[in-house]
This record gives C-alpha cells, structure tokens and sequence, in this order.
C-alpha cells in the first residue's frame, strides 16, 4: 500500500470536454455542456477537501444528467476520449490494484461512488485502478466508517510515508516443509486514533493480512529460489541480500508495502534461511 503522486499534467476540465463532445444525441451534449461550470466547480470542491472527502456533499443533479455521467464511464460504454482517460489511470497504477498494491488491476473504481457523486464519474482523480476483490468489498461494505469519516485509504491523496513500522511480516517454516507468511499490523485497535485508526480500518475493511500472507508466502518461495541458486550465499550474506532489498523497497513503496515487511521478515528468519540455502525445497 503507498500513495502514488497523480501528474500535474492532468487536464481533468479537458477530459470532460472531450468525453462530453462526443455524447448523442445533441440534446445530451447541449445538457451536459451547461452543466460543465458546476461539475467543474465541483472538481475544485474535491481537491481542496483532499483527504477529508467524508464532508464533501454531493451536488443536485437532474436525473438523466447523473444517468448519463455514470453510464459514459461503464465498460463497453466509454467513448475514445473516455478510454484515454481510463488508459492513464491504469498505467499510474502501473495495472496494479492501489488499495492492496498486490492483485492485478481490472478495473477503475470510483473512490467516492459514483451512485451517490455522479459529478466525479468522469473526474480521473476520483478514479482508482482496483483489483475485483477489493472493488467489490468496497463497494458491499462502504467507504466509511459507522462514525461516517472513512474506512478506506485515498492511494493519491493519504499521506502513507511513515517511518514506523506498522506492517510485519513473520516468517517461518510449516512443518519444516514450506515457507509461511504471516503478517501482522501493530496498532492498539481499542485506542487507536486518526492516522492509525483509519489504518486499521483500511487493512480489516480489505481483508489486506490475509492477502498480504497469501501473497507473501507465495513470494517466499520465490526468494528462495533466489537465494538458493548455483552459487549460494552463506547464511551472513543472504541475510545482508535480503535486507539491503527490504531496504529498497522501502524507498521505492514505503514502510507499509507488502514487500517491505516481507524481506526484513525473511531476513530475520533462521529457519527460512536455513530452507532457501539447503537446496532441500519441495
């Protein structure tokens, strides 16, 4: 999980000109192009609300204009100008879901929904490259909280740079046959406040510890392979390796990525060690 920079270079009022350009019939597009001052005012409203979009309220919209904003942005439906705007939210993701950084990207979900803000359905800052598992949790279960702030980590707008080290990964062998992952996220749920509140509401809303160990175990075996190559390293070295990427990976995604927490947890793990040099792996 990081938080990822959306470029300067996006023109969220030219996108919506293009889309709305290509709308039929004329009358549709007439609509929507009288209605472009308030949508784009209301693009002004979400960006100075950043990350606190629980107080944002939604606009007053006709019918058929909220019908149409959501249905232009549906699979099958998208214009080619809506399409470009799609293709970019998926390469800032790099196809990679946002919200648990683990699964493939296979959709774009609307971080405020589109049902309740039709006025964002076109707005690229409100689209998020999501995997199924978390689009559709997101989607049954809410973006907020039962105190109605949020549940859910905004990937371009929550500030995810931290320097401690919430997310843990333990590792260790299953009957001394396969490597394991486990992780664990070290806040005091019962008194957990603001930032380390809503982390933990994230992590639970998602389901993130057991998609991080089922993703992580699998990379395991990965590492071991790695470390187990012709020339193997001695227990010392491997352990140095593993830190020194743990260390990488920190700079490039962050102290709460899966990855990060991974490699210092193999790093730490003499029984894994022991596995991945012993060339014994099944």
């Amino acid at each position: 999980m990081r938080r990822i920079q959306v470029p300067s270079d996006w023109d969220f009022a030219a996108d919506y000109d293009a889309i709305v350009s290509s709308m039929r019939p004329k009358a549709t597009k007439n609509a929507m192009r009288e209605r472009r001052g308030v949508i784009l005012e209301s693009y002004d409203c979400y960006q100075k609300s950043v990350p606190d979009l629980a107080s944002l309220a939604a606009i007053k919209l006709p019918n058929e204009i909220a019908t149409k904003l959501r249905d232009s942005i549906k699979a099958g439906s998208r214009s080619e100008a809506c399409n470009a705007m799609v293709s970019r939210v998926f390469s800032l993701c790099e196809y990679t879901c946002l919200f648990c950084d683990i699964s493939p990207a296979e959709g774009v979900d609307h971080y405020l929904p589109k049902e309740d803000y039709p006025e964002f359905s076109l707005y690229a800052n409100n689209l998020i490259g999501a995997c199924s598992s978390c689009n559709s949790t997101k989607l049954k279960d809410g973006w907020r909280d039962v105190d109605g702030g949020r549940a859910i980590f905004h990937p371009y707008h929550d500030d995810m740079d931290i320097d401690k080290e919430y997310l843990v990964a333990h590792v260790g062998m299953v009957n001394g046959r396969r490597p394991e992952a486990r992780y664990e996220l070290r806040v005091d749920r019962e008194n957990a406040r603001g930032f380390e509140r809503h982390l933990d509401l994230h992590f639970d809303r998602l389901n993130l510890l057991w998609k991080c160990g089922w993703a992580g175990t699998k990379k395991l075996l990965d590492i071991a392979g790695d470390l187990g190559a012709t020339t193997r390293p001695s227990l010392s070295k491997a352990r140095s390796w593993l830190r020194r990427v743990a260390d990488q990976r920190q700079k490039l995604y962050g102290n709460l990525h899966w990855q990060t927490a991974l490699y210092r947890g193999a790093a730490n793990s003499d029984a894994f060690l022991e596995y991945a040099l012993s060339g014994k792996r099944q």
